[in-house]
C-alpha cells in the first residue's frame, strides 16, 4: 500500500512540475513589438481585402512582411520569437492585442476624418 502512495506522489510531482510554463524572453521589447504588430495587421487586412485570403506560401506576401520588418529594423525570427514569448502570457498578449486594436481604430477614425 505504501508503494502505491509513493507512485501516486511521484506521478503528482511530475505532472505538477511539467505544467509550469517556461518563461521566454522576447527579443523585441513590447512597445516596438506593438508597432510592428500594427503594421502586420494593416498588411494582413489589406492583403485579405484584395486577395480574399492570406496565403503564407505566396512569395509576394513574404516580401511585404519583409518590408514591414525592415521598416522597424527587426528580423522575422525576432518577431516570431517575440510573438511566441508574449503569447505564453495570455494576460500580456491580450494587453498587446487590445493596444494594437485601439491603434488601428484610431487610424480608421483619422482616415475617415481626412476624407470629410
Amino acid at each position: 500500500m505504501r508503494i502505491f502512495f509513493v507512485i501516486i506522489a511521484i506521478f503528482t510531482f511530475v505532472a505538477c512540475a511539467g505544467s509550469q510554463k517556461k518563461k521566454r524572453v522576447a527579443p523585441i521589447e513590447k512597445d516596438k513589438f506593438m508597432d510592428v504588430m500594427v503594421d502586420v495587421r494593416l498588411l494582413e487586412g489589406t492583403y485579405t481585402i484584395r486577395y480574399q485570403r492570406i496565403d503564407s506560401t505566396n512569395g509576394l506576401m513574404n516580401a511585404y512582411y519583409d518590408q514591414v520588418f525592415n521598416k522597424h529594423q527587426v528580423t522575422r525570427k525576432d518577431f516570431e520569437d517575440s510573438y511566441v514569448a508574449y503569447s505564453l502570457d495570455s494576460k500580456q498578449m491580450i494587453e498587446i492585442e487590445d493596444s494594437v486594436l485601439a491603434r488601428l481604430q484610431r487610424i480608421v477614425i483619422e482616415t475617415d476624418t481626412l476624407k470629410k
